[in-house]
């Protein structure tokens, strides 16, 4: 009985593992030294997990998870907006918004456009 137990819990933990390996994708904004990696989860519809913040010249960048408001993310219309409002201080405060196929980072009174690349 015990066996079967520990033979069921082992199912369970690699079935749950590949599910949530397999549930990660990637998007990125890159231009000017900036550069912006969203971790992608999936769940019943896309979500914004984490954010890889690098300024110019960082190469480690700062790990910001949960400390960022994603108010529109809408795969199938290409829209994207992303505001940190700050709390760590190697990152200023910055937004992101992407339509269609054109992004924009505002940090202060920097503004930086480039295109965006949807694959994930």
């Amino acid at each position: 009985m015990l066996h079967r137990a520990r033979l069921l819990f082992i199912a369970v933990v690699l079935l749950l593992w590949t599910s949530v390996a397999s549930a990660t994708s990637s998007l990125s904004f890159n231009a000017q030294g900036y550069w912006v990696d969203m971790e992608i989860g999936r769940l019943e519809r896309p979500v914004v997990a984490s954010l890889h913040f690098h300024a110019p010249g960082d190469r480690r960048g700062v790990l910001l998870r949960g400390n960022f408001t994603v108010e529109v993310f809408d795969v199938d219309r290409k829209r994207l907006t992303i505001r940190y409002a700050g709390g760590d201080p190697r990152v200023r405060p910055f937004t992101l918004m992407v339509t269609g196929d054109n992004a924009v980072l505002s940090i202060g009174e920097e503004r930086i456009t480039t295109s965006f690349d949807w694959f994930m």
